[in-house]
């Protein structure tokens, strides 16, 4: 009973993080999540997401909070105990302007 309590609770957050990817739709993967997390999250989505860590091209990335993604993500929110990480697509202009402002003398 204790989980399926949790779980209960977790609802609203899963919900409202839905909300939020359906405004930008793209390709959703998990990481870490506690117990059925993934699998409702998917209920809610109403379509399925990578398991066990980001897609190549995955626009969002869900994590237990405190877990650290792949590189490539910016964290966008936490939803309870749950974060959402959104990967950012580059311009061709702000790729090279992060690479001269972080890149090292000869």
């Amino acid at each position: 009973a204790p989980r399926a309590w949790r779980n209960h609770q977790r609802w609203a957050a899963i919900d409202a993080m839905a909300s939020e990817v359906a405004r930008d739709a793209g390709p959703v993967a998990a990481q870490s999540l506690p117990d059925d997390t993934d699998l409702m999250l998917e209920l809610a989505l109403d379509r399925r997401i990578a398991r066990g860590g980001p897609a190549s091209s995955g626009r969002w990335l869900v994590t237990s909070v405190g877990a650290s993604p792949t590189d490539g993500y910016s964290r966008f929110r936490d939803f309870g105990d749950l974060t959402l990480w959104r990967r950012y697509a580059e311009s061709p202009t702000s790729a090279t302007r992060h690479r001269k402002r972080h890149s090292r003398p000869p």
